[in-house]
């Protein structure tokens, strides 16, 4: 008979093992783990305890050790990765789904974000079909866009191919209204907008007229006068107006055009203190 050496104390009356210690090794062992299932050992290189299950060995946690958690929310679509109370990331599987179909439908979502379709629904979601699932997500799409399965006064038409290509298409309403914005004139700063359109026929008559044909230094002394407008076209009307003390007052005014000078008469006497001046222009 082998002789078995006892290194712990053994109290049988109260079935108790006292002071006993796990057994210590310095690396986990790697070979016949089929024939370890349930042993347990303390590992002094990390200073935790391990326990096998026949496959690989765990690690058993203390309390004082914080657990990492995977949630997800009620959606079922975005994980998070929890150790003990802190986050320490997220999982957003829509980001890395393969979708192997999707079509636009119509129908309720809940308030747990479940969707239920009915054609009388009036929530409308994108229905995505995952490669490796047969259970459908749906995403809403009602407040992203004003989209409908189709109809005259929808302003954005989604089609959906059957080999799953997503396809939107404006109605000729929004279509024409950016036609419209595209041609719009935009607004420059230190300038108003106003109704008094300038014609191409003022264009071209203000156009023509002579810079040399302005007169503005002829002042006017005495009851009446001639001033002769040098450079001025014989064969042309001209605008004259008389002005005292940068007012304008009413004489009498008359174009001599073969002379190429206006005649004035006045009922009052003008002296070079009243500053009166005749300005004349010619078109």
């Amino acid at each position: 008979m082998a002789q078995k050496n006892f290194l712990v104390d053994l109290n049988l009356n109260l079935n108790q093992l006292l002071q006993a210690l796990l057994e210590n090794v310095d690396a986990l062992p790697v070979e016949n783990l089929a024939n370890q299932a349930g042993r347990v050992i303390y590992l002094t290189r990390d200073k935790h305890i391990y326990k096998c299950d026949g496959v690989a060995w765990a690690k058993i946690l203390e309390d004082n050790e914080a657990k990492v958690t995977l949630t997800k929310d009620s959606t079922g679509l975005v994980y998070t990765i929890k150790q003990g109370e802190t986050t320490v990331g997220t999982i957003n599987i829509p980001k890395d789904m393969v979708v192997a179909d999707g079509s636009v439908v119509k129908g309720t979502f809940a308030q747990d974000g479940s969707f239920t379709e009915n054609t009388a629904g009036k929530d409308v979601a994108l229905k995505l079909i995952i490669a490796n699932s047969n259970k459908p997500v749906y995403i809403n799409v009602k407040d992203l866009a004003n989209i409908y399965t189709g109809g005259a006064t929808a302003d954005i038409t989604v089609d959906v191919s059957d080999t799953g290509e997503i396809t939107a298409t404006l109605s000729q309403t929004v279509k024409d209204q950016l036609a419209q914005i595209a041609n719009k004139v935009d607004k420059e700063n230190g300038k108003g907008l106003s109704t008094n359109d300038f014609t191409t026929a003022e264009k071209n008559k203000l156009a023509s007229l002579r810079a040399t044909s302005f007169f503005t230094s002829a002042k006017l002394t005495g009851n009446s006068g001639s001033v002769t407008l040098d450079g001025f076209d014989s064969g042309k009307s001209v605008i004259m107006q008389c002005t005292k003390a940068g007012e304008e007052i009413i004489i009498s005014l008359i174009w001599d055009a073969a002379q190429k000078q206006i005649n004035w008469a006045a009922n009052t006497k003008f002296t070079v203190d009243d500053n009166v001046v005749i300005t004349a222009i010619q078109y």
